[in-house]
């Protein structure tokens, strides 16, 4: 195989604080791509697209559903969280879409799971946080292992022993010591999640390769980032800012593909710049101002 027999890899990123309209841009180009992959965040991010069928707000599968001959992929650096990807899948179904045979997800993405929800309840407020168990999911990837359990769940352990993952995930959630207000949250998040978990196994992928043998096959991707670059984890405004790496060169680690097959990156900004959540912000309206306009249409006028 020649070197012009490889495909490529775009890259898109939003340029501000979230919201510039990047599901939008994705939606515009997706055509002109076979893959739309995903490489970081999970469903902390809300991408809104608007099709011929109805519009969806999708926040972990790719910005590609309208557009039958794409394939959509969720990579290594994204938290998975199943329960809330079955409901996705769901609002997908409800309008004439399917993703059956288009999506896949890395064996090597973490699992968001039912006690991560509680911590982020209890700790994340104060950073602006959604509430989700997106922050505590990546701090357990860290962890790795604690008083000897693992603590880095991925979709490969849900694959291959589901009851077993379902089990450690009960056993996760009674170890913390709570209100029962907040217990009885993540026992509503683990019944969830064990419904979901037969559904969401379906697209589980055995090998993390997959992506980088579909560019190497000639395959041509765009990446769409979540939240945006000056959330970025490292780079953003700490502590006011995401749990993962929204950069060009994450898409590569996190997507699962060599950097060699880089192509082009885009960056998305938007006139009137927003920002949800707390952390510093020079140029916000203040008071009512910005309340109006962050909250308009559920907080989605803004992003389309």
């Amino acid at each position: 195989m020649t070197k012009t027999d490889f495909g490529y890899c775009d890259v898109l990123i939003g340029l501000q604080y979230g919201d510039e309209g990047k599901a939008k841009i994705v939606d515009y180009l997706a055509p002109r791509y076979d893959v739309v992959a995903r490489f970081n965040g999970g469903v902390n991010a809300g991408h809104t697209i608007v099709t011929d069928r109805g519009k969806l707000a999708l926040r972990q599968v790719p910005s590609a559903v309208a557009y039958e001959g794409q394939l959509m992929y969720i990579g290594s650096g994204c938290a998975l969280s199943v329960a809330d990807l079955q409901k996705e899948l769901q609002s997908i179904a409800d309008i004439g879409y399917s993703v059956s045979g288009r999506l896949f997800i890395s064996p090597n993405s973490s699992l968001v799971l039912p006690h991560h929800i509680v911590l982020d309840k209890l700790h994340g407020a104060h950073v602006g946080t959604t509430g989700n168990g997106i922050g505590p999911a990546y701090a357990d990837r860290a962890f790795r292992m604690r008083d000897g359990m693992i603590t880095n769940i991925r979709a490969r352990d849900l694959k291959a022993d589901p009851t077993g993952v379902i089990r450690a995930a009960e056993k996760l959630l009674n170890q913390l010591e709570v209100e029962d207000s907040y217990r009885e949250i993540g026992h509503q998040a683990l019944e969830r999640f064990r419904a979901a978990v037969e559904q969401v196994c379906g697209f589980v992928l055995e090998s993390p390769t997959f992506l980088a043998e579909k560019v190497a096959s000639g395959a041509k991707v765009i990446f769409e980032g979540a939240q945006s670059y000056m959330l970025d984890v490292v780079a953003g405004d700490v502590p006011y800012v995401t749990s993962s790496h929204t950069s060009v060169a994450a898409a590569y680690s996190g997507g699962d593909v060599p950097p060699k097959f880089h192509r082009y990156a885009f960056g998305v900004a938007k006139l009137i710049m927003s920002r949800v959540g707390n952390g510093p912000f020079p140029s916000e309206f203040g008071g009512e101002r910005s309340r109006e306009y962050c909250t308009k249409d559920e907080g989605l006028a803004h992003t389309r």
